[in-house]
């Protein structure tokens, strides 16, 4: 199976989800494992978690985190990370500075996710930590948000299905002074129709694992050594 690899470049608060009533049907959930490769303190992942958590449950989705290991020596600490993720669970890879123009083709990428060629559902995607420190302008306390905002960018790739780019809101590219201003301000969302699909995407993710359970866990795990790049 080929993938297709997604990046994403740029030019140039605390908002608090409210609960779900009882009447209302439970939100999809996923389950995102993170390996913080980047050595992100644990205070600005905190606001980065919290912060694309908040960007998913405006959509309609909520998320659980995992912290996994960095490193073999550190495995026994991290029982969650044991085995390959299910359907509804997906791998966030931190990396430290921006992604290497060798790998990708070009400088300023930020993040990438890597999805099937001819369709499927995708699993694994990267963060570069430098991404959100240019995105700061310096700030230490807008850092956190704006990985916040890296992160549910890469993963509204991987809900969503696809490598393309809206032209406004969390899933535009590249992003400029509106975009970093409404990041900052918590105004940088998922529209009504990305926000659709990605909970339709999730129901055909859970019916699948239903219908597929013993075989379908290692099949992303495997082909992840074909990778190309995608164009913009």
């Amino acid at each position: 199976m080929n993938w297709v690899f997604r990046n994403w470049s740029v030019a140039g608060f605390l908002v608090a989800a409210n609960a779900l009533s009882a009447e209302r049907p439970a939100q999809p959930h996923i389950t995102v494992w993170v390996y913080n490769y980047a050595g992100i303190d644990g205070e600005a992942l905190a606001r980065a978690k919290e912060e694309a958590g908040r960007i998913l449950v405006q959509a309609g989705i909520e998320a659980g985190w995992v912290d996994c290991p960095r490193m073999v020596s550190e495995v026994d600490r991290y029982p969650g990370c044991v085995g390959l993720p299910e359907f509804l669970g997906m791998v966030l890879r931190l990396r430290p500075g921006v992604a290497p123009k060798t790998l990708v083709g070009r400088s300023s990428v930020f993040g990438y996710a890597l999805l099937p060629e001819r369709g499927g559902f995708g699993t694994y995607a990267d963060v570069y930590a430098g991404g959100a420190d240019l995105l700061a302008n310096g700030s230490e306390s807008l850092s956190g948000v704006m990985l916040g905002h890296l992160m549910a960018h890469e993963l509204g790739h991987l809900l969503l299905g696809t490598p393309d780019h809206a032209a406004a809101g969390i899933m535009s590219c590249p992003w400029g002074r509106p975009e970093t201003e409404g990041a900052a301000q918590g105004r940088l969302l998922f529209n009504s129709g990305e926000a659709k699909r990605m909970r339709a995407n999730l129901a055909a993710r859970l019916r699948r694992q239903e219908a597929d359970r013993p075989a379908g866990s290692g099949e992303e795990a495997a082909t992840l050594v074909r990778v190309a790049p995608s164009s913009r």
